[in-house]
C-alpha cells in the first residue's frame, strides 16, 4: 500500500500532500460550491491562470484537494480551520460558479468572501456556458488584457486595457450574474445546521466588514460586467433595472472598464441616486467624473429624451464608444 512523500497511507493523506514534499503557500485560493462538473471546475482554473499569465508554478488551494477529509476537523472557531490560514497567505481568491451561482448561497464559501473582503485579497469570478466554455470576471483589466494592449496599442495602454477587458467577459454567463447581483451571504446555508450557526456568530462577532462588505464586492462585479452587456429582449430586464443602484451602493471604491455602458443604463433607469454615483467610480481618460455628473443631472432633471439623446451624442463618451 504505497503512501505519501512523508510515509502516510494513501487512505489517511491529502491529494497534495501525496504530491507535494513539503508545504508551500498557495498563490490563489478557490472558493467553489462542491456540487460543480468537475472537468468545468478545471477548465475555470486553466482560463483563470491563461487571463492572468501564471506559470505552471502557480498553486492553488482547493480544499477537496489540500485537506485530509478523513480527519478534517471543523468543529472549532472557523479561524482554527485549515482554509482560513490558507486564504490568509494567497494573494488571490476565485470564486467558482455553476449556472445557478450555488456558490452564494453555502454558508462556508460566505465567510471565505467575507474574509477575502475584509483582506482586500484579488479577486475574480469564473463561470462556464452551456458548453462547458469557462470566462473569468476581474476587478480591473487582467495582465491578459494590457499585454495585448502594449501590443496592439502601446501609446493608448488604460483604454484598450479596458475595452479589452470589457470584450473578454461579454459572454460571462448571464445567469449567474443576475443571481450574484442579488447576493445575500447572511442567508447562505451550510450542510450542519451548527456550522451555519457558528459562521453567522463569527461574522457578527469579528466585525470584519461583515456580510454588507462581502454581498457588495460581488454584487458590484456582476454590474460591472453587466454594464458591458447589451441589453437583449429575452433576458429579464428587472436585473438591468439593479446595476445603477448596486454601482451606488458599493462599499469601496470600484473600476468600470465601459462607462459609457454604465451611463446608458443610467439614462434608461436613473433616479435621484445616480448623482452621487461618479464619487465611487475610478475612471479612464477620456472618461471624466464630471461628464459622469453632468450626464446624471440631465437625466434627473430632464424629461425631454430627445435632448437627452443630443447631449448623449455630443459627449465625450460617444465619440470613445464610436472608435
Amino acid at each position: 500500500d504505497p503512501g505519501d512523500k512523508k510515509g502516510n497511507s494513501l487512505d489517511s493523506c491529502s491529494l497534495a500532500e501525496l504530491w507535494l514534499d513539503r508545504s508551500r503557500s498557495p498563490l490563489w485560493f478557490i472558493s467553489h460550491w462542491w456540487g460543480e462538473a468537475i472537468l468545468a471546475f478545471v477548465e475555470c482554473v486553466i482560463e483563470h491562470a491563461n487571463v492572468f499569465n501564471l506559470s505552471d508554478e502557480c498553486l492553488y488551494w482547493v480544499c477537496a484537494y489540500a485537506n485530509n477529509q478523513s480527519e478534517i476537523q471543523l468543529d472549532g472557531s472557523p479561524k482554527d480551520s485549515p482554509f482560513f490560514a490558507a486564504l490568509y497567505e494567497a494573494e488571490g481568491a476565485l470564486v467558482v460558479m455553476d449556472h445557478h451561482a450555488t456558490t452564494v448561497e453555502r454558508a462556508w464559501c460566505a465567510l471565505e468572501n467575507v474574509l477575502v473582503s475584509f483582506w482586500q485579497k484579488l479577486y475574480a469570478i469564473a463561470g462556464t456556458d452551456e458548453n462547458q466554455q469557462p470566462f473569468i470576471l476581474t476587478q480591473r483589466p487582467a495582465p491578459v488584457d494590457i499585454s495585448r494592449a502594449e501590443v496592439e496599442h502601446p501609446g493608448e495602454v488604460d483604454r484598450f486595457s479596458d475595452r479589452y477587458q470589457t470584450e473578454r467577459q461579454l459572454q460571462f454567463p448571464r445567469t449567474p450574474l443576475g443571481r450574484a447581483l442579488l447576493t445575500e451571504f447572511e442567508s447562505a446555508r451550510a450542510s450542519k445546521e451548527e456550522d451555519q450557526e457558528k459562521i453567522a456568530k463569527y461574522v457578527e462577532e469579528k466585525e470584519e466588514g461583515g456580510f454588507a462588505a462581502a454581498n457588495s464586492r460581488i454584487r458590484v462585479m456582476a454590474a460591472a460586467a453587466l454594464c458591458g452587456m447589451a441589453i437583449k429582449d429575452e433576458f429579464d430586464r428587472t436585473i438591468f433595472e439593479r446595476v445603477p443602484q448596486v454601482l451606488f451602493e458599493s462599499h469601496a471604491p470600484f473600476h468600470l472598464s465601459c462607462q459609457s455602458n454604465m451611463l446608458q443604463l443610467i439614462i434608461l433607469y436613473g433616479g435621484k441616486e445616480v448623482l452621487r454615483m461618479a464619487d465611487s467610480l475610478t475612471i479612464q481618460e477620456p472618461f471624466q467624473a464630471e461628464l459622469v455628473r453632468d450626464i446624471a443631472n440631465a437625466v434627473h432633471a430632464s424629461k425631454d429624451l430627445s435632448q437627452l439623446k443630443l447631449f448623449w451624442q455630443r459627449s465625450k463618451i460617444q465619440d470613445a464608444q464610436a472608435k
